[in-house]
């Protein structure tokens, strides 16, 4: 099998962009990734907003930009995410949510993901709805504070979720054990692949590379794709037009390609907190990062991982130092 053929039954199982997925907001999500930068600096960020900090590459999407991001899921039925990064730290947020309630009249669809609402609560009330917004405060009692005072709805909407937030540590994953430094049989890191709860439960996004509005059918492949220079990879991003996110599977062939194997999504990794100090576990795949940032980190041999042939693929994989 080249590199560039995807079997059949992976291409008809995966989810596209526009596809209904099962227990999600209105049966669809897609987020719009509007800047980098975050008052946090969270372990396994899906975002790397933690390694992007130290490459100093926080960016910002401008009010155009977002607008055209907007018009290009013209047809979209789901929930379009306000996404960073922290959206509130925007310049441009305040014009940036007057952009979203003219193009997306319907406030059901329009969600905001943040840790703090920065003092923006009564803007993100009347733009935002509560039920589709994801305002994980990470146990900052000032962030809960904030909603409950200036927009109690999100509290009443998703009453567990936020007393949650509150009281628990966020867990992140580390989805930079790549694949294919872990199983080395192809068809069997195809399997998993069609698998991938990020692909079957959540969300493609739009982001920036260099600049420039790219689309990436899943948050991940975004995020490796904004930082394809450091990993000395190809940029893979689409160009926006109007009704990408509605293509098959088989227009992101390419991307699914070039970034599912080098991902460890799929594998479910162990999670760490979020805010622990404790150290990211990587792959080679993911050398060109680490040897860029001084995140703390942690190696996984692939030597060791290469071994590994069944179920808890990540466990049996990562050494224990």
């Amino acid at each position: 099998m080249s590199p560039i053929e995807i079997p059949e039954d992976v291409l008809r199982e995966m989810k596209s962009p526009g596809a209904h997925r099962k227990n999600i907001w209105r049966g669809r999500v897609l987020q719009i990734k509007v800047g980098t930068g975050c008052n946090l600096s969270c372990a396994n960020c899906t975002a790397e907003v933690n390694h992007i900090k130290e490459l100093k590459r926080i960016w910002w999407m401008t009010p155009d930009q977002f607008r055209e991001a907007l018009r290009s899921l013209k047809g979209f039925p789901g929930v379009i995410g306000m996404f960073g990064g922290n959206p509130c730290m925007s310049p441009h947020f305040a014009e940036l949510c007057q952009i979203f309630r003219e193009e997306i009249p319907d406030k059901d669809q329009r969600g905001l993901w943040s840790n703090n609402l920065c003092g923006k609560a009564a803007i993100c009330r009347e733009t935002f709805s509560p039920h589709h917004s994801n305002l994980n405060v990470h146990q900052v009692q000032r962030a809960y504070d904030e909603i409950a005072r200036d927009w109690p709805e999100a509290i009443a909407a998703r009453p567990q979720f936020m007393h949650d937030s509150l009281h628990k540590p966020s867990m992140h994953g580390s989805w930079r054990v790549a694949l294919q430094d872990v199983i080395p049989d192809e068809r069997e890191r195809w399997n998993l692949i069609k698998q991938c709860d990020v692909n079957q439960t959540w969300s493609a996004e739009i982001t920036l590379v260099h600049g420039e509005l790219r689309a990436f059918f899943c948050e991940y492949a975004a995020t490796r794709g904004e930082l394809h220079d450091v990993y000395g990879e190809e940029e893979t991003g689409i160009p926006l037009f109007e009704g990408w996110w509605a293509k098959p599977m088989s227009f992101f062939a390419q991307q699914v390609c070039h970034h599912c194997h080098k991902c460890g999504a799929p594998l479910k990794p162990e999670k760490i907190r979020d805010l622990s100090g404790m150290p990211e576990k990587w792959s080679e795949t993911s050398r060109g990062l680490y040897s860029a940032t001084t995140i703390p980190n942690e190696r996984c041999d692939a030597a060791e991982a290469g071994s590994v042939q069944s179920t808890g693929y990540l466990e049996a994989a990562l050494p224990r130092r």
